[in-house]
């Protein structure tokens, strides 16, 4: 069997973390397995790079002039079809489509015609909406129906001048349900799953496959004998990940107690208030696991999520979760292994920090390794993939 994923990145980010992790399982199980990818750096023969940044650029600019994000880049993913043609894979694994760097409706339109199977991973719900990839913080529900006079057309991906939602959304629409049956919906969370069944792919066959990690690199390290500190992390900072949270949380924490924010950008680090230590975006895995290792708590004030790794990473590295009440994040935190909070209340975060630093919640580093080992190996995770292709090849 032969599996080509496509996705925005390869071995880095979320989503880039992930689809390495089903590469090695793949290859691991003697599977063919290749990667077409927009952002990294060639690891083998075997992994494909899509664009380079003059491509992407363009398709930046091109997408926030008429809000076509994933509708430019024709040029480049012609040649990834002639890829694609090239090694005849069994099973197509899409992940994020967007992101600049290829052109979806070419892709389904040959999709749509090619003899194989396709497996799609969502990581938000930009697939079933006329432009964002949430919409919870805007309550908007016109996805459910039909978008139109978007009310975040200057959210991620973002537009200038143009609304092209209700183009976009039936664009969408009639190319991704257009593959019928050989389509099959991956969700990585419950939440997304309920979503999904709500949208316009109501009818499409849909597989719940929760995310794992590399265990392997995310591990307990020894702690430095530092200042006590609680962890957040994310890429980028925003409003939705929460960050005025943090400036709130630093007015009223106890000052012995510092705050580290790793994936500021670098005028994001110079506003910072005192007792918040900011750190640029790593893309090493071991300085990462070794700030989680080091934390009090691992503290994710996301308002607009799926089913973030960095909980899953935070839980491995030995340090409890405490999260806001998110998407699927609840999916992945419960009272063995952190503290689940109402969004935007940071009195309980407070609460939860105290009641932890103080030992009044028990959680052992060793327990939280132990509820990691049984939860999210990607090894186990990421073989129910592999089930799947089985039983959609039959």
């Amino acid at each position: 069997m032969k599996v080509l994923q496509i996705n925005t990145t390869y071995n880095f980010g979320s989503t880039g973390r992930i689809v390495a992790g089903i590469d090695r399982v793949l290859a691991g199980a003697c599977i063919e397995s290749y990667v077409a990818y927009g952002y990294g750096n060639l690891q083998d023969t075997h992994h494909y790079k899509i664009i380079n940044q003059l491509d992407s650029y363009s398709h930046n600019i091109c997408s926030r002039l008429t809000d076509g994000q994933g509708l430019f880049s024709s040029y480049k993913t012609k040649k990834l079809i002639n890829y694609i043609d090239d090694i005849n894979p069994d099973v197509v694994q899409l992940h994020n489509l967007h992101g600049n760097y290829l052109n979806y409706e070419i892709l389904f339109n040959y999709l749509r015609i090619k003899d194989c199977k396709v497996v799609w991973t969502l990581h938000d719900c930009w697939a079933f909406t006329g432009h964002c990839a949430y919409f919870d913080m805007v309550g908007c529900n016109k996805w459910k129906i039909q978008c139109c006079n978007c009310p975040q057309k200057n959210a991620y991906p973002p537009s200038v001048f143009a609304d092209c939602s209700r183009r976009n959304y039936n664009k969408k629409k009639e190319l991704f349900l257009s593959l019928g049956k050989r389509l099959v919906l991956v969700p990585v969370s419950n939440w997304l799953s309920d979503l999904l069944k709500e949208s316009f792919f109501a009818g499409t066959s849909i597989k719940v496959i929760h995310n794992g990690i590399n265990l392997e690199k995310f591990k307990i390290y020894q702690k430095i004998n530092v200042r006590p500190y609680i962890l957040g992390v994310a890429a980028p900072w925003n409003k939705r990940k929460g960050l005025s949270d943090f400036i709130k949380l630093r007015e009223i924490l106890d000052p012995a107690i510092d705050i580290v924010l790793v994936g500021l950008s670098k005028q994001q680090i110079e506003s910072l208030s005192n007792g918040i230590e900011g750190v640029e975006h790593t893309n090493s895995i071991e300085e990462l696991a070794k700030l989680y290792s080091g934390a009090i708590a691992f503290v994710n004030t996301t308002y607009e999520d799926n089913y973030p790794t960095v909980n899953l990473e935070a839980i491995a590295c030995g340090t409890p979760v405490i999260t806001y009440k998110t998407g699927g994040c609840v999916e992945s935190v419960n009272s063995d292994c952190g503290v689940v909070v109402e969004q935007g209340y940071v009195n309980d975060l407070i609460k939860a920090i105290s009641l932890i630093r103080n030992r009044s919640f028990q959680f052992r580093s060793d327990d939280l390794r132990s509820f990691a080992e049984s939860n999210f190996n990607e090894v186990d995770c990421f073989k129910s993939y592999l089930n799947l292709y089985k039983l959609i090849s039959v």
